[in-house]
């Protein structure tokens, strides 16, 4: 589990590999950290356009601790969307209906 945690490339080099593979105006999805969301921008900012933010909370109220990052190769850069929190429970902890359907492998409207 520690070595889980270990980067051997920083942010920025993981978003160059990823795009560099990627075809021309395909979609990069990131799933990150919410802390780390500041280096991810800056990373996607220069190789992406188009990009837009989920962020991930338990429950409502919540802070968010992981975000899905959406950035298109090749798109010049334009406004940065942040969408509303999906979240994976509702307040009494029970499975969000969003999450039901995710689990059942239907795709996430975003």
């Amino acid at each position: 589990k520690t070595s889980a945690y270990l980067e051997s490339l920083d942010v920025a080099g993981w978003v160059k590999a990823m795009v560099f593979a990627a075809k021309p105006r395909a979609p990069v999805v990131l799933v990150h950290r919410a802390a780390e969301l500041a280096r991810l921008l800056a990373a996607l900012d220069r190789q992406t356009g188009d990009i837009t933010v989920l962020p991930i909370a338990a429950k409502p109220g919540e802070e968010a601790r992981r975000v899905l990052i959406r950035g298109r190769k090749g798109l010049k850069r334009g406004p940065v969307r942040l969408l509303a929190p999906f979240h994976t429970h509702d307040a009494a902890g029970a499975p969000s209906e969003a999450s039901r359907r995710v689990t059942e492998g239907h795709t996430i409207a975003w």
